[in-house]
């Protein structure tokens, strides 16, 4: 579905919602509505407007506090550290918030491995790769109109998928997607990871996996994992720092009472994540061979966690 497609959506809900509490903005765009059916020369600008303006007209004006959810709930209250705000799914997916920061996160999943077209306030986003894996993105919601206090419409559309054998001199095209694809989307706000609230722990906690050969390994304390640790190393000029937990939790890796890691997790997947420092980058003006003081500040932690420091 491309965004001529999701102004037809969008104008076919138009025509069944009743005129009577319409005022003369509602009016106008449904006089707009039926204009642009009896005139098909619709340039893109001006379908790019329509889109904008049938939002409006589809869409309640939400208000902060009361925000209206879609039919299908794909997402918890809180997830990956944000509190949703709005949440919608189907081939086309459209949620609407009234955002409290710009420091939001926009979270996709699709039963399948497509791609769907964005649309933030009327405005194209681009394509993006959904799957059953989900993921997030971090628009920069002030290029696309998104203001604190200002309701806002997020949609998605289903636009196709990947052809399995692309031509070599175009890269991949698009293909239709399976016609029970659907796309779940989800606006969050985050919260403070002292307060943001964790799923129950499960009876079994999955294990930390192996470290690296040759890396420096700081653990948790085995009776209390939201102790400090520290020791001191030899700096190597950069690399990798690895980081591992079972459980919830934020933790942080100090060089020299630098930051270098800020990593919070925020469900029991055991999942790492990585910070990279160039390797001989002259960083914090540490000379390879020099002797650092290397600290962790575990936060939350009801379980094992583990830093990998670089060799």
């Amino acid at each position: 579905m491309n965004l001529d497609d999701l102004a037809s959506v969008l104008r076919d809900r138009a025509d069944h919602l009743p005129d009577a509490p319409a005022g003369p903005r509602v009016a106008g765009v449904q006089s707009l509505v039926r204009a642009s059916r009896r005139r098909r020369a619709v340039t893109g600008a001006l379908c790019l407007a329509l889109v904008g303006a049938l939002y409006a007209l589809v869409v309640p004006t939400p208000r902060e506090g009361h925000l209206p959810a879609g039919p299908v709930r794909a997402y918890p209250d809180h997830h990956q550290g944000t509190r949703i705000l709005a949440q919608a799914t189907g081939r086309t997916a459209v949620t609407r918030f009234v955002p409290r920061t710009l420091d939001l996160s926009l979270f996709l999943r699709c039963d399948k491995e497509v791609v769907v077209r964005v649309v933030v306030d009327g405005r194209d986003a681009g394509l993006v790769p959904c799957g059953p894996g989900g993921g997030s993105t971090l628009p920069t919601w002030a290029d696309y109109g998104v203001a604190v206090g200002k309701p806002s419409v997020v949609a998605v559309a289903i636009e196709g998928r990947h052809a399995p054998e692309p031509p070599a001199e175009s890269g991949y095209r698009l293909v239709p997607a399976p016609p029970d694809v659907t796309a779940a989307i989800a606006v969050g706000e985050p919260v403070p990871p002292d307060t943001y609230p964790f799923p129950p722990r499960p009876a079994e906690l999955r294990a930390l996996r192996q470290p690296h050969l040759g890396t420096t390994v700081l653990r948790s304390d085995p009776t209390d994992p939201n102790l400090p640790r520290q020791l001191t190393w030899t700096w190597p000029g950069g690399g990798d720092f690895r980081v591992q937990s079972t459980t919830p939790g934020r933790l942080r890796v100090l060089v020299n009472d630098v930051e270098v890691q800020d990593h919070s997790w925020w469900d029991y997947e055991a999942i790492g994540g990585v910070a990279v420092i160039p390797r001989d980058t002259n960083w914090q003006g540490l000379e390879v061979g020099q002797r650092v003081t290397v600290t962790v500040v575990p936060e939350r932690f009801t379980g094992e966690w583990m830093v990998e420091l670089p060799m």
